[in-house]
């Protein structure tokens, strides 16, 4: 939540953005790993494809960002 919140406050495109913005997608990622592995161990099949969604598009977004240099 905080990286998210120093994300959203500093300036678009400054350094510290950048560096909040990639603390909240790493954030994000192991948020959604924990929630399926969680999911997995109480046999909760919707909670895991939300969690391999979440994953899923979240490192799509950072990924495509990171290749056409969009996030620099």
């Amino acid at each position: 939540m905080l990286s998210g919140f120093a994300a959203v406050s500093f300036r678009k495109g400054s350094r510290r953005h950048r560096a909040a913005g990639n603390v909240f997608v790493l954030s994000m990622l192991s948020l959604s790993v924990s929630g399926v592995y969680l999911a997995i161990a109480r046999h909760e099949p919707g909670n895991i494809i939300g969690g391999a969604l979440t994953f899923y598009l979240v490192a799509t977004a950072w990924s495509v960002r990171q290749a056409h240099g969009w996030g620099n």
